[in-house]
Formats: C-alpha cells, sequence, structure tokens
C-alpha cells in the first residue's frame, strides 16, 4: 500500500466507492421510472386510438397513426413489453433497465471490496485502530476533566449564592440545580479507578489491546 495513505483510509475510501455506486443505482432507477411514465404517457393516445378503432367508435385515419407512431419512434430508443404479474403489459425503456442493470453489477462488484480488504490488512487495520482508541480514551478523559472542572466552578458559584441569599430575604429554592447528571466532580479519576482492566476503557475489543497499554492521561 502506499505510504501516503493508512489501511483505516483505504478502508474509508472502498466504502465511499460503495455509497457513490450505491447512488447511482439509486438514479438509474429514478431515470428508469421517469422513462416508464414518459413512454406510457407516449404511448397512451396511439393505444386509445386503436382501442376506438377496434370498438368501432371511429374510422381508420392513417395520418393521426403514422403521426402518433413518430412521436413514440422519435424517442430513439428500445421499447419492449413485459407481462405483469396482476395482469397486462408494461413498457419498458431497455436502454434505461440496462443502465440500471450496470449500475446494479458496479455496486455488487464494489460490495465485496471493503470486507475483502479488512481481511486481507487486518494486522494494518488493527494497529490503526489501537492507536485511534487510545487517542480516543485519552481524549474523552480529558474532556470529563474539563468538564468535572467546569462542574466545580458551576457548583462553587451557586454555593456561594446559597450563603448570601438568606440575609436578603431571598429563598434559597430560587438556586437551581446543576443542569446534568453528575455523580462525582472528580469523574476521571472515580471511573479509572471502578474499571480494574484498563482495557476495558478503551472502545475496542478487550482481546485485541495490547499488552503494554499505557493507562489514561487526566
Amino acid at each position: 500500500m502506499p505510504a501516503t495513505i493508512s489501511a483505516l483510509e483505504k478502508l474509508e475510501e472502498l466504502y465511499q466507492h460503495v455509497r457513490e455506486a450505491e447512488e447511482r443505482v439509486a438514479q438509474a432507477e429514478q431515470e428508469r421510472a421517469r422513462a416508464g411514465r414518459a413512454l406510457e404517457a407516449a404511448k397512451g393516445p396511439l393505444r386509445d386510438y386503436y382501442e376506438a378503432l377496434g370498438a368501432g367508435e371511429r374510422e381508420p385515419d392513417p395520418a393521426l397513426e403514422k403521426q402518433l407512431l413518430a412521436e413514440i419512434r422519435k424517442r430513439d430508443t428500445v421499447i419492449t413489453t413485459r407481462p405483469q404479474p396482476g395482469g397486462g403489459v408494461a413498457i419498458v425503456d431497455e436502454a434505461a433497465e440496462a443502465r440500471v442493470l450496470g449500475a446494479k453489477r458496479v455496486l455488487a462488484e464494489r460490495e465485496q471490496a471493503p470486507p475483502r480488504f479488512i481481511v486481507e490488512h487486518r494486522d494494518e487495520l488493527v494497529a490503526e485502530l489501537t492507536d485511534r482508541s487510545i487517542a480516543a480514551r485519552d481524549g474523552l478523559f480529558a474532556a470529563i476533566d474539563e468538564f468535572g472542572k467546569g462542574a466545580s466552578a458551576w457548583q462553587s458559584a451557586r454555593d456561594a449564592w446559597g450563603r448570601m441569599i438568606p440575609h436578603w430575604g431571598i429563598s434559597p429554592s430560587e438556586l437551581p440545580h446543576i443542569p446534568v447528571a453528575l455523580e462525582d466532580r472528580n469523574l476521571a479519576p472515580m471511573a479509572y479507578g471502578k474499571q480494574r482492566d484498563p482495557a476495558r476503557l478503551l472502545p475496542m475489543p478487550s482481546s485485541q489491546a495490547p499488552a503494554d497499554l499505557p493507562p489514561p492521561r487526566f
């Protein structure tokens, strides 16, 4: 693999290719639906003409028939009919149908690439994900530490108000409680202390954690 791209980045690139192929399938299916509606609309007047002719409700009109046929032929596409389960037939634009099939074929091919890459590049992915997991753990504990500091400052200000307002005739019931669930002001050490296995603090399978796992920084 090129040194300029990591295994995780390459995997994300493969997933992006899948998403792009899915989008092409959706677009092709939408185009097929539009083409089908357009064909039905174009075929309608000709069908009505033949039906009225067969019912004896009108006389043959070669000029009109020629005009209606020309309206359909000028679409410059291959048209076929397809039997429907409930009876009748559907008018099918073969070009639109072929585009859907081609888009689905590419999607099926691209969907196989990410699982194959995951199997073939396990070592690189595990190493990169381990580094990412350790960084995520340290970032989480740093955020918890900052949250604890902010919560302590909030509570300290509230306590100061609580000591003063009784002297001003203000009820302590007016003081709000901290707007978050705060189990302990020193959350990071508390969470680590409750967890004997440091690998359980990582967002990854404990069986994949390195033996020399560094402790969290807080």
